[in-house]
């Protein structure tokens, strides 16, 4: 099984585990494949780390912590993540009663959808693969025009009519789950995928590419962000899915976002790259962008976040500040089952 609690909730991990254990011992072999490393040391009885695509270390994962199993994937300690505590300023993004019926047989209907954005502040959006998370960063980045108006606001301005671009330009960029085919082209070198959403390298006069600065920015992505065995003409598809994660990733953090929103943002990345990834989004945050992460990884998500929401069947829970954010709450949460709304007071008749 390759990562297979995914797409469950935290109260379905325990009875899979339960069922896999019956096998095991019903005589059945499992190769059980996860960077989730409390689930190994729940689960396995043995455990083989890969590093680089060598055998680093056979292990037994029940004699081993968190810690030491992430030192042998790592070959030494995750840098640490630097957050501190910060005083969120002014709401810059905004969503009020967004309703949006799906455009595909199997999409999800969004049903009015309520939540802000603080600038300084992270907001996890947690929640089973198939919410509408998806269809909800659609609507946000401009992907799906069909917007309607009154919906969404960026620092007071309804983006109804804004296009993708527009909203690039006014400081709003997304980093999506899937990588190639709409994150980055394949076939492009890291240099040309620079100029999917960075238009700093074009001259805005004739509207010609400038090579050299291109190429310079997409080396100091490759940099600053470890980007591992790539120089700026480096074909986007001959990247592992790791490194093609932290230079699009780093691509639009680079870019000095206002808010920044991101779907899965450490996909397919190591212990040590998602550390990195997480303090540019602190820093990020330190200085004052609004960041919405979209993850079904509550770990993630409770280091990362200063609050959360939780989607379930198109609808979207009332915020919860992360210090609250059990799993035993959150696993009711991702059912739909987050306590309504109280009601107004009623309002009587004045003689």
């Amino acid at each position: 099984l390759d990562e297979p609690t995914s797409a469950l909730t935290p109260d379905s991990i325990e009875p899979l585990f339960s069922t896999l254990r019956k096998w095991a011992q019903a005589g059945v072999s499992i190769i059980y494949i996860s960077h989730k490393l409390a689930e190994v040391r729940a689960l396995c009885d043995r455990c083989t780390v890969l590093r680089g695509g060598k055998v680093v270390a056979e292990v037994d994962p029940r004699l081993e912590s968190i810690a030491s199993l992430a030192r042998h994937m790592l070959g030494g300690d995750p840098p640490p993540l630097q957050k501190r505590r910060i005083q969120p300023s002014e709401v810059i993004f905004r969503v009020q009663s967004l309703c949006l019926p799906s455009i595909t047989p199997l999409g999800v209907d969004l049903t009015q959808l309520q939540f802000h954005l603080q600038a300084g502040e992270i907001v996890g959006v947690a929640g089973v693969p198939g919410q509408g998370q998806s269809e909800l960063l659609n609507a946000l980045t401009g992907e799906d025009d069909r917007l309607p108006a009154g919906a969404v606001f960026l620092r007071g301005q309804d983006l109804r009519q804004q296009s993708p671009l527009q909203r690039r330009q006014k400081g709003l960029r997304f980093v999506p789950e899937a990588r190639l085919g709409r994150g980055l082209l394949g076939t492009l070198t890291l240099a040309a995928n620079v100029l999917l959403t960075r238009t700093s390298v074009v001259n805005r006069r004739w509207g010609w590419v400038r090579k050299a600065a291109t190429r310079a920015l997409a080396q100091k992505i490759i940099q600053r962000f470890h980007v591992q065995g790539a120089t700026s003409d480096t074909p986007a598809h001959s990247l592992s899915g790791g490194n093609q994660q932290r230079f699009m990733v780093g691509r639009e953090i680079d870019a000095h976002p206002r808010v920044l929103m991101l779907h899965q943002p450490t996909g397919g990345v190591d212990v040590s790259a998602s550390a990195h990834l997480h303090n540019a989004l602190l820093a990020l945050r330190d200085n004052g962008c609004a960041v919405l992460v979209v993850s079904t990884d509550l770990d993630e998500l409770r280091a990362l976040c200063d609050r959360l929401v939780v989607m379930a069947h198109g609808r979207m829970s009332p915020s919860l500040p992360i210090a609250q954010a059990t799993t035993e709450t959150l696993g009711r949460w991702m059912e739909g089952l987050w306590p309504a709304p109280p009601s107004p007071p009623a309002r009587h008749a004045q003689a």
